[in-house]
């Protein structure tokens, strides 16, 4: 599939990114808490006191002196989705670019006030611990990336489209008859 791509498609794709997938962005190193609204379920069977407490123990021991990424590599070690430290990186849209919304071209709120708390740092600092609707966050902002360009992406996209037009080929195939064919009752193994 990837000598189906054109060079037009390759263009197309990264006009398309390249105010998010491919463009500047900020880089940071999220720890992020979720807490159960009043209401919901409990995320992690915590309230959102007790993940705010958590987030002011993570500011605690990186001002004692301990190392951020060690502190993240922690946080990571105990296998918790609802306590996690994860390298994100924010645009200034507010769209990551990435994940469900991002491929629909949607800008997350949620992403949009990260960016925000991200944006007046400078590299190697931390934010102070802050909310979104679900989830308390403390953020180090390692340092502000450049746009990329056409061609440093290029095999990257083509390689995008050459992996959605074989999903479409082999949906097409999956739904002609001719492609796709079972007989019931299925044969009996007849190994010995």
């Amino acid at each position: 599939m990837r000598g189906q791509v054109t060079p037009a498609e390759v263009q197309e794709e990264f006009g398309k990114q390249k105010d998010t997938r491919f463009g500047a962005h900020i880089l940071v190193t999220d720890i992020q808490i979720s807490f159960a609204q009043q209401s919901g379920l409990l995320a992690g069977g915590r309230t959102r006191e007790q993940a705010l407490r958590m987030a002011r123990d993570v500011v605690r021991r990186q001002e004692s002196g301990e190392s951020f990424d060690r502190i993240a590599a922690d946080v990571n070690k105990k296998q918790d989705r609802s306590f996690q430290a994860k390298r994100i990186r924010l645009y200034k849209s507010g769209d990551r670019g990435s994940g469900a919304a991002g491929k629909r071209g949607m800008t997350l709120d949620r992403d949009a006030v990260l960016y925000k708390h991200a944006a007046p740092l400078r590299d190697g600092d931390i934010t102070s611990p802050f909310e979104t609707l679900s989830e308390v966050h403390v953020m180090r902002r390692e340092g502000v990336r450049p746009a990329r360009t056409a061609e440093e992406v290029r095999s990257y996209i083509v390689d995008l489209i050459a992996r959605r037009k074989a999903r479409e080929w082999i949906n097409e195939r999956i739904q002609d008859e001719k492609y796709v064919r079972l007989q019931w009752p299925l044969p009996q193994r007849t190994d010995k």
